[in-house]
């Protein structure tokens, strides 16, 4: 019951993200996605980004960890160097809204099929709260049976960026 994750005016316990991100991770399941699947996060340091990357590793899906920044060109080389099958991002940032830019991506690369916003999601965009709250369908026992190789991919890390746009950096579930 010790505070791990403190945003804003929300505190959250370990026992309370462990819970979370077992249920996001379990309606991720639900909607297709699955082990060794590359998702593009674009979430700021934000606790829905905690959620999701607790998720996504409980699942051993693989977060190209992106920025909120990072715009359409960045977007759609990661998404089709990485072979991404979902992008997470935010509805808005200050004047810029992700969903337009995201649908472009979706558009030239067709093994995107996911697109999970947190705010106000479009109509054919996933809600990221609905994914946090609803029952899912799968269960413990899924997540359980699930066997991650140590070896594997446990996120993508992007490189600086100095010689063009950034590279994808494997980084395995060894290395951490």
């Amino acid at each position: 019951e010790r505070l791990a994750v403190i945003d804003g005016e929300v505190q959250v316990t370990y026992s309370q993200l462990n819970g979370r991100a077992e249920r996001l991770a379990l309606n991720l399941l639900d909607l297709g996605l699955r082990p060794m699947d590359r998702v593009v996060v674009l979430l700021p340091n934000k606790l829905e980004f905690v959620y999701l990357y607790f998720a996504l590793q409980k699942m051993g899906a693989i977060p190209i960890c992106a920025l909120a920044t990072h715009r359409y060109l960045e977007v759609s080389q990661f998404t089709e160097i990485g072979g991404a099958t979902a992008c997470v991002m935010p509805a808005r940032i200050r004047d810029f809204e992700f969903a337009p830019m995201v649908e472009r991506v979706q558009a030239e690369n067709p093994g995107l099929k996911l697109a999970i916003v947190v705010g106000d999601a479009p109509d054919d965009f996933i809600s990221f709260q609905e994914l946090m709250e609803r029952e899912p369908e799968s269960t413990l026992a899924d997540l359980a049976a699930i066997e991650l190789d140590p070896t594997d991919p446990a996120l993508f890390q992007l490189s600086g960026g100095t010689t063009g746009v950034p590279k994808l950096i494997p980084r395995t579930h060894n290395d951490y």
